[in-house]
């Protein structure tokens, strides 16, 4: 009898083989896919770094079998019969499902045994047929494949798959590997068909998923596949198009925690005949609410590949064509009576004992008891919003209820609680863009800034020795700018922009006279919003004179627009302050004097006036905190430690 051989061009193998996946469970689920086919009851995967193997127990091939339908690329076993001998629905189409194996090894060894019949085996080896092909030279040439002797199988029925010269190997990666078919099956099944990974059988626990769904949409009988999951379940239609007969049937589920959902498994994937046809109609959405980063699901949606309809499937099985009619239907079906239903229903479903897990912490509940019956009404809202993120951390939470009740009594006293409302319950961003403005996130931490720099401030009034305010001074001033403008909030610091600038000043001479240079103590280079600012501090016992003072500055103007243009920055904004420890000399009009140094980008305080214009400014708000002390110290106190009958 005739040995075994392929037919096929360079082409067809390295697309539809070599290239056609890019994953090792990819592959396997062809074999597993092969084996369902073959009526298999089990299946069983064994896999290390330099092998794998796949056995069923499956009704088998013959020589023919072989040469006639497995080695036939292209062959459409559905033209025979749609059906299983044992009534199955079948899975495969194309008839390429066998070329995937040499994605993942150049050698695949095939022994296979038909009810007792004669048994078959042969090596497919990847550089022997690629030469073969190259040898032919024809675009399609038969390779001759070598024969395994029966004597060398050992299996009585049910076909068995030896991959060797991997090119991607499994390793001690089994648990993913079984997670990964258990996603791409919806027919494995303990009383039915077994799939086992190292000798481990595929369970719906593999899904890893069951167990972290929070609420769950049904279509049809699709609830069977998370019965293990205490998720609250919601029944929808599974009806896609009556007139047409387009059932399906499924799930769609949302986690707890967005951290309980990677990017890989925040997909609704679609299945027909019980294998993945599709593995994402959820990106094809592009549902772009927050909501969708919760999201997992499966649909079974047999009307994809039905026989004697036009295959939509791409060739390595894992796609539709997008553009075909039955999928656009789905994909309207998804869109419109899945997801926006769990878009109307997550955020009601996720707030719903809110206020009573936000009231577990003693100084949130003590804080809410305060309120009036009405605000407490727009604090419900605003834990039922909080309460969405359950993806926090213990630490982030404490956070954002510190801020959000901080940025309530900020809208509480402003009469805008009704901004609440603007959020309409239903992402993070809006909650974000609420208490994440400037202006109001400022002012609800402000009075606290306030007050430690108001310590800052009583430090320096209670000195009473002028060279100890001036060493404090020197301390405190370079690094806080706000003494000096409010709105210098977060000034910088570029060392190499200050040494930059000093040597400008050498090079350009300030001028200064010996007495004068001993005279400074410090200066300093810093930023803010675009301005350079150079800072010098004058002893405190020294007495400037004001034209001196001015030519000083002057330089300083000139060096800092040197270095300045040496960067190339055109028109910079440029301020140049001098702490002195008096007016100068001589005496006269402060305000004339400060008027002679503006022209020059320059400014002087004196060291009491610094600290009198920096207590003035913010001493209105340090009055406004004894106001809100208690909420503070509320806000302070928020821990939420759990009961310990949760934590044990």
């Amino acid at each position: 009898m005739a040995g075994y051989s392929l037919t096929i061009g360079l082409n067809a193998l390295d697309h539809l083989g070599v290239n056609l996946y890019s994953s090792v469970p990819a592959v396997l689920s062809e074999a597993v896919a092969n084996a369902w086919d073959a009526d298999a009851r089990s299946v069983a995967i064994d896999a290390n770094p330099e092998e794998i193997t796949i056995r069923d127990d499956g009704h088998g091939m013959t020589k023919g079998d072989c040469n006639e339908k497995f080695l036939t690329v292209g062959y459409e076993r559905r033209k025979e019969r749609g059906e299983s001998p044992g009534g199955r629905a079948v899975m495969g189409r194309k008839g390429i499902g066998k070329l995937s194996l040499f994605s993942i090894a150049d050698v695949v060894e095939i022994h296979t045994a038909k009810y007792g019949q004669d048994k078959a085996g042969f090596i497919m080896d990847m550089k022997k047929i690629r030469a073969s092909i190259k040898e032919g030279g024809s675009p399609t040439t038969t390779c001759e494949l070598e024969e395994v002797g029966e004597s060398n199988i050992e299996i009585e029925r049910g076909t068995v798959i030896k991959l060797t010269s991997l090119k991607k190997r499994v390793g001690n990666d089994a648990k993913a590997v079984r997670k990964n078919l258990a996603r791409r099956f919806s027919v494995i099944d303990p009383s039915n068909f077994t799939v086992a990974v190292n000798g481990e059988a595929i369970t719906a626990e593999d899904r890893d998923y069951v167990k972290k769904l929070e609420y769950v949409w049904c279509m049809g009988s699709g609830c069977d596949a998370v019965d293990g999951s205490s998720a609250l379940k919601t029944e929808i239609g599974g009806t896609v198009d009556a007139l047409k007969g387009y059932e399906v049937r499924g799930w769609v589920g949302t986690v707890r925690k967005q951290k309980d959902i990677d990017d890989v498994n925040n997909r609704i994937t679609v299945m027909a005949r019980g294998k993945i046809i599709h593995e994402d109609i959820l990106g094809d959405i592009k549902e772009g609410g927050i909501f969708s980063k919760y999201i997992i699901g499966e649909i079974q949606a047999d009307f994809l590949d039905m026989d004697g309809e036009l295959d939509i499937a791409t060739s390595n099985r894992q796609s539709v064509m997008e553009d075909s009619g039955r999928f656009v239907s789905l994909r309207k079906y998804v869109r419109d009576s899945v997801i926006k239903r769990i878009h109307s229903e997550w955020t009601e479903l996720r707030t719903k004992g809110a206020k009573d897990d936000a009231l577990r912490d003693p100084a949130v509940k003590e804080w809410f008891d305060s309120l009036t019956p009405d605000r407490r009404k727009y604090a419900e809202r605003l834990f039922g919003k909080i309460e969405t993120f359950r993806e926090l951390d213990e630490e982030a939470k404490i956070e954002l209820y510190r801020a959000s009740i901080l940025a309530f009594e900020t809208l509480s006293t402003y009469d805008q609680l009704s901004e609440l409302d603007e959020m309409h319950g239903k992402d993070l961003d809006a909650l974000i863009r609420l208490f994440g403005d400037v202006d109001k996130l400022e002012a609800a931490h402000y009075l606290n800034i306030t007050r430690c720099r108001m310590k800052v401030l009583e430090k320096f009034q209670n000195l009473a020795d002028e060279n100890a305010k001036e060493r404090v001074m020197q301390e405190y001033l370079f690094d806080h700018l706000w003494l000096l403008d409010p709105s210098w909030e977060r000034a910088g610091e570029d060392k190499r922009m200050e040494e930059s600038f000093k040597k400008a000043c050498g090079e350009t001479d300030a001028g200064l006279a010996k007495s004068e240079e001993r005279s400074r103590i410090d200066i300093r280079y810093r930023t803010h919003a675009g301005m350079h600012v150079i800072v010098e501090l004058k002893r405190h016992g020294a007495v400037e004179n004001i034209h001196d003072l001015s030519k000083q500055i002057d330089k300083y103007n000139i060096a800092m627009e040197k270095v300045l243009k040496a960067r190339q920055e055109d028109n910079p904004q440029i301020s140049i302050v001098c702490v002195l420890g008096r007016d100068p000399a001589p005496a006269g009009d402060p305000k004339k004097m400060q008027e002679q140094l503006k022209l020059h980008n320059g400014r002087y305080v004196t060291y009491e006036s610094l600290i009198r214009g920096a207590t003035n400014a913010y001493k209105e708000y340090f009055d406004e905190w004894k106001g809100v002390k208690n909420v503070k110290d509320l806000v302070e106190s928020i821990r939420f430690r759990q009961p310990e009958h949760e934590s044990a």
